[in-house]
């Protein structure tokens, strides 16, 4: 049986902010970047933006995966006028130690990446003083010159 996206999204076009309670485990991540892929194709958004969203979700639970104690975290992709907002909550209140790697550095180049792709990425706490959001953003519409930003 096939499943349209339409079907197992709703009525997700329409919607602002979509998102999904989570337990972030390795062997979900894969899960979770198909899920927001759909939405935001869903939304119209360019293949490019697609892509950077799959690497950017699996960047960002990745994270919580190795520094975060407690596995359950929040997933949101918010639309914001042409560009979606796509943010990891986790219950840490420590912010991702992120730096430039070394050229021979094993690990580290994830966060640099996607802030490299999708032209900066953020965090803060949460205003009730639990927790981080970390996220970046990216075009949900292709560039009028044709370039894929």
């Amino acid at each position: 049986m096939t499943i349209s996206a339409r079907d197992a999204f709703g009525d997700v076009v329409g919607q602002r902010v979509f998102g999904w309670s989570l337990l972030a485990r390795p062997d979900g991540i894969g899960h979770w970047r198909r899920q927001a892929a759909g939405v935001l194709t869903m939304w119209g958004a360019p293949v490019s933006s697609v892509e950077l969203v799959r690497l950017g979700v699996s960047e960002l639970l990745g994270n919580v995966v190795k520094h975060v104690a407690d596995e359950r975290c929040y997933l949101r992709l918010v639309r914001c006028g042409a560009e979606v907002e796509v943010q990891v909550i986790d219950a840490d209140p420590r912010f991702p130690e992120f730096c430039q790697p070394g050229q021979l550095s094993e690990s580290g180049r994830g966060l640099a990446l996607v802030a490299e792709l999708a032209g900066g990425i953020g965090w803060r706490r949460m205003e009730e003083g639990m927790g981080k959001r970390v996220y970046f953003r990216c075009p949900l519409v292709q560039p009028a010159n044709g370039t894929s930003g």
